[in-house]
């Protein structure tokens, strides 16, 4: 039932996968050791509600998804910290600012350590917090990490990334205005409130701060989104078969990769990316997380002219998965190790 939610969730029909994600709960929730699955499908359901506008039900199943998660030891996962953040997001819509502002810095800590500050997913937490902080009139605070997302962005990322020029202005807008009186609530809340939500008092502006995971679904900023090229993870993976769907070979194919690995190859590579997170493979839904892409731009000029298709990006992808930053990490600590020499007990003479 997963499986047919997502194909009526990609055909943009919410209330359908809505339908089918409530009965594979129902079908679920007899079975023991499955509460890791069921927080899944929670999480799910909690973006299907907030796309249609229903954001207590979608607060609700974030809420029920992360007190499963938190319980089954997943609690320091980048999955847990994308929750936290749609969460938040759902209880700004209710206008919880103060819940709100709690999940972001709870999902904040989480994605630093689990992605990095350079990550697009946690840069995306950061405005988020910096807007909710801007709503409760923590003014300092907002700038202090508008500044920090900035600095990071001209220093290390590169400043051609469309949110760039948004967090500028937004930067300067509080500068100007940090120094007087102004209702910083209703300022905030322009940028992160739906503004078809019935507890709207004025007609607010239909631009949305960013976020992540399912950010570019509803933002307007990004035209023909749905058009961009999918790849999960599956596909270049050497520990799946052709049958499970990996789709280039496996001697060129990589370990494991997970979504956020490849967003972060994807930049490096310059190629526009938005990584969803609250997605998962059709055919076997604990594998969780994919990446659009676009490989040309709108004049059908290629935005990398070394990668004219989605199997070329592919494979250039799986050749630097094993170089990434977070696995070179890992990788460290037992190198060390293991270079330790060591003596045999007859005078260190070679066996034969």
């Amino acid at each position: 039932m997963t499986e047919i939610s997502a194909i009526y969730e990609s055909f943009n029909e919410p209330e359908e996968a809505l339908k089918l994600l409530q009965k594979s709960m129902k079908l679920l929730e007899d079975k023991p050791g499955q509460q890791s699955t069921i927080a899944g499908v929670e999480a799910r359901m909690g973006v299907m509600f907030y796309m249609v506008g229903r954001y207590e039900e979608a607060r609700g199943s974030f809420e029920s998804a992360v007190a499963k998660l938190r319980a089954s030891g997943e609690r320091k996962s980048a999955f847990f910290g994308v929750v936290l953040n749609q969460m938040g997001l759902a209880c700004v819509q209710l206008f919880k600012i103060d819940e709100a502002a709690e999940l972001f810095e709870e999902a904040r800590e989480i994605l630093e350590q689990e992605c990095g500050p350079c990550h697009q997913d946690t840069l995306g937490v950061y405005s988020n917090l910096a807007a909710t902080y801007d709503a409760l009139g923590r003014v300092e605070d907002a700038i202090e990490i508008l500044e920090y997302v900035l600095k990071l962005r001209e220093e290390k990322l590169g400043t051609a990334n469309p949110d760039f020029d948004d967090e500028k202005k937004r930067l300067a807008e509080l500068l100007k205005e940090a120094g007087r009186s102004r209702n910083k609530k209703a300022k905030s809340l322009e940028n992160l409130i739906d503004p078809n939500s019935k507890r709207t008092k004025k007609e607010t502006s239909s631009k949305k701060w960013s976020a992540f995971g399912f950010r570019r679904i509803m933002d307007g900023s990004t035209p023909n989104f749905k058009k961009w090229n999918i790849l999960y993870p599956v596909y270049i993976n050497s520990k799946k078969t052709v049958a499970e769907g990996r789709r280039i070979s496996a001697s060129k194919a990589c370990e494991n990769p997970t979504a956020l690995e490849i967003g972060d190859c994807c930049g490096h590579l310059k190629i526009p990316f938005a990584i969803e997170l609250d997605k998962a493979y059709p055919r076997d839904f604990m594998q969780v997380g994919r990446v659009r892409v676009l490989l040309k731009r709108s004049d059908g000029s290629l935005n990398n002219p070394a990668i004219a298709s989605k199997k070329q990006l592919m494979v250039r992808i799986a050749e630097l998965v094993p170089r990434h930053p977070g696995r070179v990490k890992k990788q460290e600590p037992a190198a060390t190790s293991n270079a330790v020499p060591t003596k045999s007990g007859k005078g260190g003479k070679k066996k034969r």
